[in-house]
């Protein structure tokens, strides 16, 4: 996975999710290899995990290789984001979403305390980021463009404008 996502098991499920959910919230990913919109979605929560780091975790669970958890929590489709406070399913999205929008789901689960970051107060880039995925995402590639465009040049080559450009390209 990475520095920031951790996958999960059935073996460490309890330890990594319903107890680390205890201390702060805990978004769990059910994805596969095989899926589009998981390959999609993989980098928005590496990025919101970063944001969040110390507030939230972000761990994922491979559907195919842990069929007896996503069995457990009724995964229909995938993606499939759950998010756990306080050792229970708080809540849950299905399907892809921009960044933005999983920040400001997970917000109001965040401890009061700790100033949790609004989709509002985004660095702008990152905000222009989420909008050219939503554009994209909503199958408006002209706004998309116009949105990327708009970027600075040191955030043009990153990791996720360069897969927004070849989602666009693609679009």
């Amino acid at each position: 996975m990475s520095d920031t996502v951790q996958a999960t098991s059935l073996a460490t499920f309890e330890q990594d999710v319903l107890e680390a959910s205890r201390q702060m919230p805990v978004v769990v990913d059910f994805w596969a290899t095989w899926c589009g919109p998981c390959k999609t979605l993989g980098p928005i929560l590496e990025n919101v995990a970063r944001a969040l780091a110390g507030r939230a975790k972000v761990v994922k669970v491979d559907t195919d290789a842990e069929q007896q958890l996503a069995r457990q929590f009724q995964i229909r489709s995938i993606p499939t984001v759950m998010l756990f406070r306080d050792g229970k399913l708080a809540s849950q999205i299905v399907g892809l979403r921009p960044e933005h929008a999983i920040r400001e789901w997970v917000t109001p689960f965040l401890p009061a305390d700790e100033g949790a970051v609004k989709a509002d107060e985004l660095p702008a880039q990152e905000s222009q980021e989420g909008l050219a995925e939503e554009a994209l995402l909503a199958g408006d590639p002209a706004t998309a463009r116009k949105h990327l465009d708009e970027l600075p040049a040191d955030r043009q080559e990153t990791d996720r404008v360069r897969g927004l450009r070849v989602r666009l390209f693609f679009a």
